[in-house]
């Protein structure tokens, strides 16, 4: 754009539309100078600030965005997300309707202070609710006899309920505080010698570590059984630490479940593995038709797609460590190329797609990451993911201000209109269909003047297929809120906690989250869900079958 100001003689413009043209390429000059010169800034205040860490002073707080700047954007109801009319089928009702009374009491009256002539009407109730915490150290006296005769001694027996020299009430309760309430160790700690109960941290360490394979298989199954009966799946991803080293939580869920994985590296075939529910020690590939057709689709270098067809037998199933072994032996070079993730995740997805062992995703819903793609047999791309990328434009200029304005209302009103779309039933669904398309087309296809939002709009409408797929599946949401709300869950435990110290340790913490919170999404009590697992009794139903009985209406 620059290069065509340079070019311009303004003794050469003699019409209004010359003029109107160069007004037009100067307000976009202005703007993605504007643009460039904020990022300058930002970039150089970070710089300073991590001078001032290495010098061991404090770095400056970022500023907050200027009045002027916010006042000017829309103020006005305009660019405001419309407010949603509350759903006639989903009345809250009374409080009082849903509580479970545990026991009741029966209040006195001194009938002696009744007039003769009064009638009993009948009872008014108060519910009141309270907990019970309470210590319950129990001390088993186990009778002794010994004979002399025989030189024998003869001990009673514990009862079945004796589990050690800690019961499964606290073992589901410390569970649970650390899991579900995010307690550390260490205030977990403090608690117990508060109540009475004496515990070193160790124990405690020993306790939230134990268990694990069975939170695991639990943790499988919910996935398995949600894969199973729900035809859409939500996904998203973030950070995470193990003894200091990055990692990435993979969390899959739907508003049934949440399952957290926490692997090496947010790549495609660690998120394919961990959709398989993390089976195995590793993850499984293959060299198939299906692989060879996905390796030559991408942007691996042809010269090592022959040498792979090589070292590899035709539909071989591999593992991904036998699989670098193989590499490691006869093609050392491949390992430090940067094509090498891709030609893993080629052999991960030819697998996926062609396995029948575990249930595989129909409808994805994600971000646009490029890791998510032809994973699903379709994609859905989040509504309220795209419209971020408008709301995070602030133009300087007026004129551009309220362009940005403009297709955010029309966002907005559109994505009502879906939500409305996904209540009709399935005749008048297909009379709308056609006009939400077109509409959509009307919208994405419109020109501005100013550039920086035009290109926005472009990409928005090159994602069209992803974000209407709601007109043929309407039982998909249009967002992807479900699995934000379960990526909170894994940041505020990072914030409190930081990171685990094992692999292990990391294991039992996506195994007992991913138990906890699908409890919760199921209204399962998740305390004593977790004391019948933990204590072997296996007397309530399992989450996976409780998911299935849930989702047969869905």
């Amino acid at each position: 754009m620059l290069e065509k100001l340079k070019n311009i003689n303004p003794k050469s413009l003699t019409d209004s539309v010359q003029l109107q043209e160069l007004a037009t390429m100067l307000i976009n000059v202005v703007e993605s100078q504007a643009a460039l010169l904020e990022e300058v800034r930002v970039e150089n205040q970070e710089l300073r600030n991590e001078i001032n860490r290495l010098k061991g002073e404090h770095g400056e707080l970022p500023p907050k965005p200027p009045k002027s700047t916010r006042s000017t954007r829309a103020t006005t109801t305009s660019n405001r997300r419309p407010k949603r009319k509350p759903n006639k089928n989903n009345k809250k009702g009374g409080k009082k309707a849903k509580l479970v009374i545990d026991r009741t009491v029966e209040c006195k009256l001194d009938k002696t202070t009744l007039p003769p002539d009064a009638k009993f009407q009948g009872y008014s109730t108060v519910v009141q609710q309270d907990l019970l915490i309470k210590r319950d150290n129990v001390e088993f006296k186990i009778p002794v006899y010994y004979s002399q005769k025989e030189g024998k001694t003869y001990r009673g027996e514990l009862p079945p309920e004796y589990e050690g020299q800690f019961g499964g009430q606290l073992k589901s309760w410390l569970q649970l505080l650390h899991h579900y309430c995010d307690v550390t160790q260490g205030r977990l700690k403090h608690l117990m010698d508060n109540l009475g109960l004496h515990i070193s941290t160790g124990s405690i360490n020993n306790i939230l570590l134990s268990n694990v394979a069975l939170m695991k298989e639990e943790s499988a199954a919910i996935l398995r059984s949600g894969l199973a009966h729900i035809s859409y799946t939500q996904s998203d991803g973030t950070k995470g630490w193990e003894a200091g080293q990055g990692k990435s939580t993979q969390i899959i869920c739907t508003p049934y479940y949440s399952i957290y994985h926490t692997m090496s590296s947010k790549s495609k075939a660690n998120i394919i593995w961990a959709l398989q529910g993390k089976t195995g020690t590793s993850i499984p590939l293959i060299y198939d038709k299906l692989a060879v057709s996905l390796l030559a689709d991408s942007t691996v270098p042809k010269k090592d797609q022959k040498l792979l067809s090589q070292l590899l037998t035709f539909d071989q199933r591999y593992s991904l460590e036998e699989f670098e072994s193989i590499l490691k032996e006869q093609a050392p070079h491949l390992l430090g190329k940067s094509a090498y993730p891709k030609m893993q995740e080629c052999l991960a997805l030819a697998y996926y797609l062609t396995q029948t062992s575990f249930p595989r995703v129909q409808h994805f819903i994600t971000d646009a990451g490029p890791e998510y793609t032809g994973i699903g047999a379709d994609q859905s791309l989040c509504w309220l993911h795209e419209e971020r990328h408008y709301k995070k434009m602030i133009p300087k200029l007026k004129i551009n201000q309220t362009a940005v304005d403009d297709i955010r209302k029309q966002i907005w009103d559109f994505y009502k209109k879906l939500l409305d779309f996904k209540e009709l039933p399935p005749d008048q669904q297909k009379e709308q269909k056609q006009k939400l398309d077109q509409e959509f087309d009307d919208i994405f296809t419109q020109k501005t003047d100013y550039d920086a939002l035009n290109d926005r709009i472009e990409k928005t409408f090159s994602k069209k297929t992803k974000l209407l797929l709601v007109l043929d599946f309407p039982e998909i949401p249009l967002h992807n809120n479900a699995a934000e709300l379960a990526v909170r869950r894994k940041v505020r435990k990072r914030d409190i906690s930081l990171h685990t110290m094992s692999v292990k340790g990391t294991q039992a913490q996506d195994a007992f989250m991913s138990v906890v919170e699908t409890a919760a999404k199921l209204g399962v009590n998740a305390l004593e869900y977790l004391h019948d697992r933990i204590t072997k009794k296996y007397l309530m139903p399992s989450l996976a079958e409780t998911l299935r009985i849930k989702t047969l209406a869905f």
